[in-house]
């Protein structure tokens, strides 16, 4: 009926988590759009126009809220007691999710990682790592790779040992990134008196 204002909304069935997705709507008749306001996620009202006839049509979209996780790469340890710490932060300097350190002295991807963390599209993101366990960072060579779900590579940056990631806006699901850490070669000199 125009000049009414309708609720339109959507709640996740079949084990659909919708706190797991931005929604939006759009609302149209006769290719003119009509307006709608978002109330909450899921939930949107629209008031048809007064004197609007035909049929209005309207499309709620669903889009995954991405997630950036962190891992770490041990190739060689320097000492067996050396651990890494790691951690990601917003554009803020907060650290989201929670810091998570190595364990152990196995070589290769560790066992821990900052868990999946919910990120926006287009935000940048700070990557990072600590030493730990008596870790001096310096005796290692540092690299830090990300890529999307579908193994599209994205941009890093570095400074000063830490690393800036922005979220691509198109990212619609999970952006995984690894520091890597590689032992420098190291020399052991030694003295023999006859």
């Amino acid at each position: 009926t125009p000049g009414t204002t309708y609720t339109l909304q959507e709640t996740g069935s079949g084990g659909a988590d919708l706190a797991r997705y931005n929604t939006s709507a759009t609302c149209s008749v006769d290719s003119t759009t009509v307006p709608t306001t978002k109330t909450a996620n899921g939930v949107f009202s629209v008031t048809v126009p007064a004197g609007t006839t035909g049929v209005v049509g309207c499309e709620i979209t669903n889009t995954p809220v991405p997630t950036l996780t962190l891992t770490k790469n041990v190739v060689g340890r320097n000492n067996d007691t050396d651990q890494f710490t790691l951690s990601i932060a917003n554009s803020g300097g907060t650290t989201i999710g929670a810091a998570v350190t190595t364990v152990g002295t196995t070589n290769g991807v560790q066992g821990v990682k900052v868990a999946p963390v919910d990120v926006v599209a287009g935000q940048t993101y700070t990557i990072k790592e600590a030493a730990a366990g008596g870790t001096v960072l310096t005796d290692y060579t540092k690299s830090a790779t990300c890529k999307t779900a579908d193994g599209t590579a994205v941009t890093t940056t570095e400074s000063n040992g830490t690393w800036s990631v922005t979220i691509p806006s198109d990212a619609m699901d999970l952006v995984t990134c690894e520091i890597m850490s590689v032992a420098k070669p190291t020399i052991t000199v030694t003295k023999t008196v006859p």
